[in-house]
């Protein structure tokens, strides 16, 4: 019998549905693409195929509101509207397949829809956060669009918490939170984790010299634009012979608004291990959103110290052995007293620290272990 076993798991297919595989630049990006890799990587997945759902390309700001506003009035997802979930149900990959790994947890009208006409299929969710707290927390107009957003995370998200047969959640802290409003807890947690790319297969060593720079990381996103408001009116002003850097897709669009003597906006940039490697520290000053942050793990596989608040370490294996690099500030002052110190620009615990639980490697011995148990 355990022969046939592993014959039919060798054979199976999985679809893999997100709207994140073309994007790039964004924490959550890279988990979805990640994760696709992972599963592609394993053994007893005979195909790993893939449907890429982003949408709004090239569409007008107001087009967009209404249309996002009249999907969220049915309960769907921003970018998944009635007609591109029918055309995925009938599709010829969601036929072949023996599993559907949805990426995220805004595809419960897809979900229900694909229970009902192919029942045996076993449904994967993987929930990136919480997503009704998320939009709670960077959606600050209380507006109808507000409250449609918000009706329609709460509603899908329900859905795929009941309709899932199998909920991953990154963190323990979204698997609890999930419990107390749905009254529904993940089955598995698969923490953030990084892939290296070419360009850091060789991690960059640090050049010589006298500037180097305190170092922001992020994306064109509300809680990274809320930390660089913090950094720019309450640490920075107090450091005037500490210098900080900031990059990452999008935010050169803020540069007249946090460019000062000794705060420098870059935006993108194509070298970002260089970046790293000539930074003294990074900094994540994160007070809300939802989920791991994905630029701390980045910064670790750089072998960086990292200061942050407790919100930018949740999900992250702390104690006595992370103290040296994971460094806690939750008030400017702290943040202030901690900058004024010298830092070494490369940390070998901190590198381990990455291999050890947030390198692909890693994550693809734990996500072999899970699908083990799934199929």
């Amino acid at each position: 019998m355990a022969f046939y076993v592993l014959v039919w798991l060798k054979a199976m297919k999985i679809l893999y549905i997100s709207t994140m595989l073309k994007d790039a630049g964004t924490g959550g990006a890279h988990v979805s693409n990640g994760n696709y890799h992972l599963l592609e990587k394993l053994d007893l997945v005979s195909e790993c195929s893939s449907i890429d759902c982003s949408g709004f390309e090239g569409v007008a700001p107001l087009r967009r509101r209404i249309l996002i506003f009249i999907r969220s009035v049915f309960g769907f997802s921003s970018s998944l509207g009635f007609f591109k979930s029918r055309a995925l149900l009938r599709s010829r990959k969601m036929a072949d397949s023996d599993v559907i790994w949805l990426d995220g947890s805004l595809y419960g009208p897809l979900l229900v829809a694909i229970k009902k006409r192919y029942p045996d299929k076993k449904i994967i969710t993987f929930f990136h956060n919480v997503e009704s707290d998320l939009y709670r927390s960077i959606f600050k107009e209380r507006s109808f669009l507000y409250l449609a957003l918000i009706w329609s995370a709460f509603s899908s998200e329900r859905k795929s918490l009941i309709y899932s047969d199998i909920k991953i959640a990154m963190t323990d802290v979204d698997s609890r939170r999930l419990e107390k409003i749905y009254k529904i807890s993940a089955d598995y947690v698969l923490p953030a984790f990084y892939e290296r790319g070419c360009e850091t297969s060789q991690l960059i060593r640090p050049v010589a010299s006298d500037s180097s720079y305190i170092l922001f990381v992020g994306s064109d996103f509300p809680p990274n634009i809320e930390a660089l408001e913090f950094l720019a009116k309450n640490v920075m002003p107090y450091l005037p012979k500490k210098k900080l850097m900031v990059v990452g897709k999008g935010l050169d669009r803020y540069r007249k608004r946090f460019e000062s003597d000794n705060i420098l906006v870059k935006g993108f940039v194509d070298d970002l291990g260089a970046v790293y490697a000539n930074s003294s520290i990074v900094v994540a000053p994160i007070f809300s959103g939802s989920g791991m942050k994905v630029k701390v793990v980045e910064a670790l596989m750089y072998g960086k110290h990292i200061i942050g608040t407790d919100f930018s370490f949740i999900g992250f294996r702390r104690g006595v052995d992370t103290e040296d690099f994971l460094l806690v500030a939750n008030s400017a002052q702290e943040y202030v007293e901690l900058l004024s110190l010298d830092y070494k620009k490369s940390s070998r615990r901190s590198m381990e620290y990455f291999e050890r639980y947030y390198s692909f490697d890693s994550q693809l011995s734990r996500i072999e272990v899970l699908m083990n148990n799934v199929l």
